[in-house]
């Protein structure tokens, strides 16, 4: 019998740290060009995306002993990310052309994510992984918003595959991770809302640094023309 307050935990637990990654999201847009906002999140997505694959698999492996009824879903989740890469690396390389950026740039913030998921995994902490995941699949974005950002950038829409792309495929993926959470028991939620806030936390973080990148990528080039 599904737990249904699960999803409601979720939503709950989800609400404010979702509003300060959109605040921190609005205010590098007020920061800097809009182009190199967007190519500061292509920098944080090819990141974080370029190691979904390896981590999904893990987590199946995880699964197995930990929680068996999340192996196929895992497995099956990291056969979908071989395109996202390649999307997420094809708008990355568009931006850096855009803006003269460098691509190879990482964040932090997103590598110590990633380390933290690799710990959970370790461990067998699954249900945390899982709450990793719920915030980045969980919560689809809106076409029309990035079809509207391509215009305010002057930008072409062939450059935003990897969220659009996200857009479609990530309405299914919030359904099944809906009938997912409501499958927890009670005593494994406190792990995966407590991931789901930190996975938030993190990637607000991260869209904060963008503001020193770029400010700092600026003065750098102004010094080579002085």
């Amino acid at each position: 019998m599904t737990n249904s307050t699960n999803w409601h935990d979720v939503l709950a637990a989800a609400e404010i740290p979702m509003l300060l990654l959109r605040s921190e999201w609005s205010n590098l847009q007020s920061a800097v060009h809009l182009r190199e906002a967007y190519w500061w999140r292509c920098v944080l997505a090819r990141q974080q995306i370029s190691h979904s694959e390896g981590l999904l698999l893990a987590a199946s492996l995880a699964a197995q002993k930990a929680a068996p009824d999340l192996v196929e879903y895992f497995c099956e989740h990291a056969k979908e990310e071989a395109p996202h890469v390649a999307w997420a690396t094809a708008d990355l390389g568009y931006m850096e052309t855009v803006t003269g950026r460098d691509c190879a740039v990482e964040s932090v913030r997103i590598q110590h994510l990633i380390e933290r998921q690799r710990v959970y995994l370790e461990s067998g902490d699954v249900t945390s992984f899982l709450g990793y995941v719920l915030a980045l699949e969980a919560f689809p974005g809106s076409e029309r918003y990035w079809t509207t950002y391509a215009v305010r950038a002057g930008l072409p829409i062939s450059c935003f595959q990897n969220v659009l792309g996200h857009a479609f495929s990530d309405v299914a993926h919030s359904d099944a991770l809906r009938d997912i959470v409501d499958e927890i028991s009670q005593a494994r939620m406190p792990s995966l809302l407590d991931s789901l806030s930190l996975t938030f936390t993190d990637l607000s973080r991260a869209l904060t640094d963008g503001m020193h990148v770029i400010v700092s990528a600026r003065e750098e080039q102004m010094g080579d023309i002085h």
